[in-house]
C-alpha cells in the first residue's frame, strides 16, 4: 500500500478489496497471470467505499477536535481504520489524527508532513513510522464496557502524549 503514501490508485483499490475479506490468495493468482484488475474486483470495491462513506459519517459525529499549542488535534472514537479516516481529516487541515477503538488502542496518522508521531506513542505504550504509529490507553474491563456504550475514557492520555512530545514531533 505505498506505506500510506498512496501514490497507485491501484495499491489503494487492491487494499481496499483486500480489507473487504476477498481471498488475498484469488488476488495472487490474478497478479501472477497479469491480470491487475476485473469487474469482480470492481464491484467489490465499490461495495467497500461504500460501507467506509458510512463508517466515515457515522465516526465523525464521535470527533473531538482540540487545540495544542499551534497544531489541530482530532480524537476519532471509532472502530474505523484510521487510514480512511485520516485522509479525510488531513484535507482539512487536522495535523494529528487519533482513532480510538473501544479496546483502548490508539491509532495515529499524521495529516502534516512534518509531524513525527513517534515520540507520541512511545508515550502512549506504542511505537510506529513517524508518519503512522500506535499506542495504548490500557484499558480496564470498565473503560471496555463504558466503550461500547460510547463513553471513551482516558482521551485526556491522547492529548497529554502530544502536549509532552511538542518539542519532539516537528521536523525541521
Amino acid at each position: 500500500m505505498d506505506f500510506w503514501i498512496k501514490r497507485e490508485e491501484l495499491s489503494v483499490k487492491l487494499s481496499r478489496v483486500l480489507s473487504s475479506g476477498f481471498d488475498r490468495y484469488k488476488i495472487i493468482s490474478m497478479l501472477a497471470q497479469g491480470e491487475f484488475w476485473n469487474t469482480e474486483l470492481e464491484k467489490i470495491y465499490l461495495k467497500a467505499v461504500e460501507r467506509e462513506k458510512k463508517l466515515l459519517e457515522k465516526a465523525l459525529t464521535k470527533m473531538c477536535k482540540i487545540r495544542v499549542d499551534n497544531l489541530k488535534l482530532a480524537i476519532v472514537k471509532s472502530n474505523i481504520p484510521a487510514g480512511i479516516i485520516a485522509d479525510l481529516l488531513a484535507k482539512e487541515g487536522y495535523d494529528i489524527i487519533a482513532v480510538v477503538s473501544r479496546k483502548g488502542t490508539v491509532s495515529l496518522r499524521r495529516g502534516n508532513n512534518r509531524i513525527n508521531l513517534i515520540p507520541i506513542a512511545r508515550r502512549l505504550h506504542g511505537g510506529g513510522h513517524p508518519y503512522a504509529a500506535g499506542g495504548n490507553l490500557k484499558y480496564n474491563i470498565l473503560d471496555k464496557i463504558l466503550a461500547r456504550l460510547g463513553f471513551y475514557r482516558k482521551l485526556d492520555l491522547i492529548v497529554k502524549a502530544v502536549k509532552e512530545s511538542l518539542n519532539e514531533i516537528l521536523e525541521r
